[in-house]
This record gives C-alpha cells, structure tokens and sequence, in this order.
C-alpha cells in the first residue's frame, strides 16, 4: 500500500497528493479486504485535503474582507447598499461557520495547519490621519451630504472619522440618528472607521453618562457601530452657568425710585469655585464612565491643549491629569498653535509645539498613553504649518494625527497642500 511522506506534502504546498494503493501486480497480492482498507484510507487523506484547502482560502477571504472593511463586526452585517460581495459572504461563512468534527492529526495535516488570526488592535481606530465632524457641519438643511463628505475623506486618505453625537446642553443623546446612520454606512463601506464624540457639562452626569454610552449602544439600521467613543473634556459654561446667583442690590434714591428701590442681579461665583466643580466633575465622569462600559472597552479623551494651560496656570489649575490618565486608553490633546498666532496668521514651526504638548501631557498624566494630537485649527495655518505639524507628531510617536475641522481645511485655498502633508502620518 503507498503512503505520502511529510516532504511529499510540504512539496506540493501543504496539501496531501493522492494516495496510490499499489500497481496491478501488487494488488494481486493484496487480499480484499486490504485492498478495500486502502481505499478507504485514500478517501479520507484526500477528503481532509480537500477541507483543509476550503477553510485556508475561507480564512484568507475573511482577513482580506476584515481589511477593506476597517469594522470587524461589519464581516457579520448588512452592507450600506444591501448587496454583499462575494469576499463577504467568504468572510461571513468563515466566521459564523460551525467547528468542523475534529480529524485524527498526520503528518500531512500537520504541516497544512494554518497560523490563528491575530487579536484585533484595540486603539486601531485612533491611529494615521483622522478627520473632524461637528454637530454644525450635518443634519441641517444646508448641510453637506454624508456620502459626499465620507467620499471626499476616502479621497485623502482618512482612515477615521472623529463624528460629534451631542453636547451636554442638548436633551437628546444621538442628535442626528438620520445623518450618523448614514455617516457609519458610508464610512465602513469605504474602509473609514468612526469613532463618537460628545461634549459633557459636569453638572448633570447622569444625563453625560447617558448621552456618551449611547454612542457605544448606537446600531445603525443596517447594523453598524461606532469604533470607538470619545468625551471632548474642555467645556466649563455649563459649570459657570449653575454656578451664578442671584443678589438682591439696594439703589439710590432717585427721580424714578423716591423712597429707595431694590434690583435683582445675577452673580457669577468666583472663578476658582468653578474650577473647583469643573475638576470634581470631570474626575467623577471619567471615573463612572469607565465603571459602565465592559472590561476592554477602549475610551479616547479629547482634552486641553497642556502647552496652552502651562502659559495660564491660574486658570486650569487643578485640572485631573492623572485621573486622565487612569480612566482613558488613549488621549487626544486639541495641541491648537494657531490660536497662539498673530490676526495675520504668518507660517510658524510646529515641530516643537507638538512636542512639548505631548511631553507634558504624558507628563502631567503620570504615565504614558498612546497619544493622537489634534492640530490646527486650520483656518489659520499655512501649507509649512501642516508640515511641520507632521514632522512633530511623528517623531514624537504618536499614533495619529488630525487638523480640526474637515469643513474648515477644505475651506482653506492651501487645503491640496495640507491633504498631501496630511497623507504622512499614514506611514
């Protein structure tokens, strides 16, 4: 009876050849049932051949599928347009398909086993170029379309797009479900991951906490989801406008008021009251947000540009750096050196200004965390702005980068300049 070697199989690319049961001369030797065993033994190598070939070219469809996607769980939902390729149904049956009975191990199968898919990246959404959308720029009549602005983000080269969901003095947590079901359909039929961000007041965390898991919650239509969350932790008015008073005042005798009169006015509290509550509340959020969501959650934190603080430290004194970085897996500082520019916006290097931000974010925070700085904000940049701004996030290794926002550097006549510098931190 003939038998394939090992070296046979690796030969032939890991699967097993047929299986010869001998020539004519020889099967005369062979009793019956030997001959019968023999063939029966050929079945079974060449059907476990023909198993092990399916599940290796499933397993490559799922990868590549996985990969053009950008969403894992898009493998296993409906497409935006209702058609699925052939690469996704590959992909969907090489997710959802049933444990096949388990084979004797040989030889040949040995050597046909294939490497496990490696665990997915958990910060994946927050790294190369990323784009901004806030709640101004849709769900209005006069918005943009979703489709074409996620057409022109594929364009550039983004591979996430960072959608504002809400903001603390708004009562519904998903402010345009119309408007983010399409930007999530689009998004992930291009490759484009999505991840929500929502502006929290710290006075109401209940409705913060609220309004932010919904994000995590949210389930298009079609069935797609956020890639990640992101709370914008810079917003003090809600905090200065629970803060105020009122203070009963006594007026002047006068023409109009003979006898005295008394006048009701609005106090604001002291300014470093309300930075006391803004700090309280911030760690407070950031604490319960991350006791709600399910271990392994990855949560993103836009915070305050430290470079810009460090310059007003009577203001944000107090800030909870640490609690930043205990509550939060990867950081956004909003690193805006334009703001520091003069009315004319000259070009400026912003090599070291990314640099010192993110040394003392990480700094500030007492440990270090993957960390995507924001720039611009772009109507006051020019083309050597944007280089240089590339420059310093790459070698300050970071994971990403962006300009805030889209509709603003598409607003800028350098926007082709800035876009080519931008591509870079795909690299």
């Amino acid at each position: 009876m003939g038998r394939i070697s090992s070296g046979e199989a690796a030969q032939s690319g890991g699967l097993p050849r047929a299986v010869s049961c001998g020539n004519a001369s020889g099967r005369r030797l062979l009793s019956v049932a030997a001959f019968i065993l023999c063939l029966s033994s050929a079945g079974v190598l060449q059907g476990n051949a023909r198993r092990e070939s399916t599940d290796r070219r499933r397993l490559i469809a799922a990868r590549l599928a996985l990969a053009q996607i950008g969403h894992p769980l898009a493998v296993l939902s409906k497409p935006a347009s209702g058609k699925v390729s052939k690469l996704q149904k590959a992909a969907a049956a090489a997710v959802d398909r049933s444990p096949a009975p388990p084979v004797t191990p040989t030889a040949a199968s040995a050597s046909a086993t294939v490497a496990p898919v490696p665990a997915p990246d958990p910060i994946v959404a927050y790294r190369g170029l990323g784009a901004w959308v806030d709640w101004f720029d849709y769900g209005h009549p006069w918005s943009a379309d979703p489709a074409s602005i996620v057409d022109q983000l594929a364009q550039h080269g983004v591979r996430t797009l960072f959608l504002q969901t809400g903001l603390w003095s708004e009562s519904p947590d998903i402010l345009y479900p119309g408007g983010v079901d399409s930007f999530l359909d689009h998004a992930h039929a291009r490759g484009i991951r999505v991840v929500g961000w929502y502006l929290p007041g710290f006075t109401d965390i209940d409705h913060d906490l609220r309004a932010s898991l919904a994000v995590l919650a949210y389930t298009s239509p079609s069935g797609q989801h956020f890639d990640g969350f992101a709370p914008d932790i810079e917003d003090l008015s809600a905090i200065q406008q629970a803060a105020q008073h009122a203070v009963t005042v006594s007026l002047p005798k006068g023409r109009g008021c003979p006898k005295g009169c008394t006048s009701t006015v609005v106090v604001d509290a002291p300014p470093a009251e309300v930075l006391a509550r803004f700090n309280a509340g911030i760690a407070e959020y950031s604490r319960r947000l991350r006791q709600s969501v399910p271990a392994g959650t990855t949560l993103g934190a836009i915070v305050l540009d430290a470079k810009s603080m460090d310059g007003q430290p009577g203001y944000w004194v107090g800030f909870p750096w640490p609690e930043i970085g205990a509550s939060y897996d990867v950081v956004l500082p909003m690193a805006y050196w334009s703001v520091t520019k003069p009315a004319a916006c000259p070009a400026a290097d912003a090599t070291s200004y990314i640099r010192d931000v993110v040394t003392l974010t990480e700094s500030l925070m007492g440990r270090p965390r993957p960390i995507h700085p924001i720039g611009g904000v772009a109507d006051c940049l020019k083309p050597q702005d944007v280089s240089t701004y590339v420059d310093g996030t790459l070698a300050s290794g970071s994971i990403g980068g962006s300009l805030y926002d889209l509709l603003t550097i598409e607003a800028n006549p350098d926007k082709d300049a800035f876009w080519s510098a931008l591509a870079r931190l795909n690299s």
